[in-house]
């Protein structure tokens, strides 16, 4: 599939998901300023192409049922508010809502509180799919949920803490393998996706292939999130400045003995490129990518459309192409 085709869906999927969205914060949601804010919010991250959960759901949903994908649109619509509010946190910690600062000095509470009412619509919204399941199914999504939860706290405390403190490119060099598991394998976005795919998979009636799916997951953010790092240096330089262990940065220390954190980011992406690191990084996400397409090889083509549709960003970005120029 080419990257059109791909676009197009996540397009669609998102535009419908989002509509949804709406409908359930004007159900749930009476405070006019609360939900404006929050559909503001959701909706300038929907311009930022953030519609990769909502898509997920719609490709488990392809490979384990042949009914209409809108069937699934209440599940769509729990991940990506769950999403909106892990974004919201994110960005209230990472100081990115200068676009909202009017709103902010207005009330500093208001990011807060739209944080926590998204996640109890989300997990009232996910909580109402799983009640037409049997006792036994229910259980299940919900256990599975209450993980999700952990692991996204996970998620954050690893951003935190996974921070450069001064170490010298050697001793990195024997950490770079411990830092990639933590930060894009075990406490990462890994488990969050993962779980997303596997509780889709209970939802959906799909529960033979809750851990393939799961494991799909898991592969898919791994190195998506290594894309996400290389189109970090490529463009924004946020990890950079704010000292964060990415393995694009730790791999151009290592590799040149240069310390990256004390450079400007145009010298960093020279580096990053000319050392190597850029080649193996991008090795490292495609490798990966391979390794999820394998964990839904089982399927057919068509149930897998989608699935595979989403390993085209790892492949082939805009990213690339800005650091080889």
């Amino acid at each position: 599939m080419d990257s059109q085709r791909y676009f197009g869906l996540m397009k669609e999927t998102g535009e419908k998901t989002y509509k949804k969205i709406e409908s359930i914060l004007d159900e749930s949601i009476g405070e006019d300023s609360l939900r404006g804010f929050i559909e503001r919010f959701m909706y300038g991250r929907l311009e930022n192409k953030r519609r990769l959960r909502s898509l997920l759901v719609r490709g488990v949903y392809q490979a384990v049922s042949d009914e209409n994908w809108l069937e699934c649109l209440d599940v769509c619509a729990a991940f990506e508010l769950w999403c909106l509010a892990d974004y919201l946190s994110n960005d209230i910690f990472d100081g990115k809502l200068d676009k909202c600062r009017v709103e902010i000095e207005r009330d500093p509470n208001l990011f807060y509180m739209a944080s926590s009412v998204i996640r109890e619509v989300s997990g009232e919204t996910l909580m109402d799919a799983a009640r037409k399941l049997r006792p036994e199914r229910e259980g299940k999504v919900l256990e599975l949920f209450s993980e999700l939860v952990k692991d996204a706290y996970m998620h954050q405390w690893v951003d935190y803490t996974l921070k450069y403190k001064g170490e010298s490119p050697e001793e990195l060099r024997g950490r770079i393998d411990e830092l990639f598991h933590r930060r894009y394998i075990e406490y990462e976005a890994g488990n969050c996706l993962g779980k997303i795919c596997k509780i889709s998979a209970v939802l959906f009636g799909g529960e033979d292939y809750q851990e393939t799916l799961a494991e799909y997951g898991r592969k898919f953010s791994a190195a998506l999130q290594v894309v996400n790092d290389i189109a970090d240096i490529a463009e924004g330089t946020y990890d950079l400045k704010n000292r964060l262990l990415t393995y694009p940065l730790v791999l151009t220390m290592t590799k040149t003995g240069e310390n990256v954190y004390e450079m400007p980011g145009e010298e960093v992406r020279k580096l990053f490129v000319r050392s190597g690191a850029f080649d193996e990084c991008r090795g490292r996400a495609l490798r990966i990518g391979k390794e999820a397409k394998r964990c839904i090889k089982s399927f057919g083509v068509e149930q897998r459309e989608i699935l595979s549709s989403m390993l085209v960003f790892i492949r082939s970005n805009r990213y690339y192409k800005m650091l080889r120029e």
